[in-house]
């Protein structure tokens, strides 16, 4: 009965042990996949942002630019 039991244990030890190693590594690989959606999410955004930045910056610099060739003449 004690070595049953023991083998039991050692068994549950050995599963518990298995499992804690393939959820670390699947939290390993979800985190890895959550940080490059969130990083190409990022990048989109940010890309986004530069570009209606870069789109105000050339509207506001071509009145400018408008204005004085409106001066000129």
């Amino acid at each position: 009965m004690t070595t049953l039991l023991l083998h039991f244990y050692y068994t549950f030890g050995k599963l518990i042990r298995l499992s804690n190693v393939v959820t670390i590594r699947l939290r390993r690989v979800v985190m890895i996949r959550l940080r490059s959606v969130l990083m190409t999410r990022l990048s989109s955004v940010v890309m986004i942002r530069l570009r209606s930045v870069v789109m105000t910056g050339l509207t506001s610099a071509a009145q400018s630019v408008v204005k004085v060739y409106k001066k000129a003449q």
